[in-house]
């Protein structure tokens, strides 16, 4: 019996370590092409986008 326990407890953290690299290991690489495609220039234009959007959506938000 407490054998039994002890394999589980091994084999629940061993699947859990797993899923965690296997969560993050795609993320890294899903954000590499678009730091990779973006040039400072266009980040900045995104960036005042952006924040154009968020005074205008502030504004609407006001006015209501």
């Amino acid at each position: 019996m407490e054998s039994r326990d002890i394999q589980v407890e091994v084999g629940s953290s061993a699947s859990s370590e797993a899923d965690m690299q296997h969560e993050t290991e795609p993320l890294s690489v899903e954000m590499e092409p678009f730091a990779i495609r973006e040039t400072p220039i266009e980040r900045k234009e995104l960036i005042s986008k952006a924040a154009q959007q968020c005074e205008v959506e502030a504004g609407q938000v006001e006015g209501i």
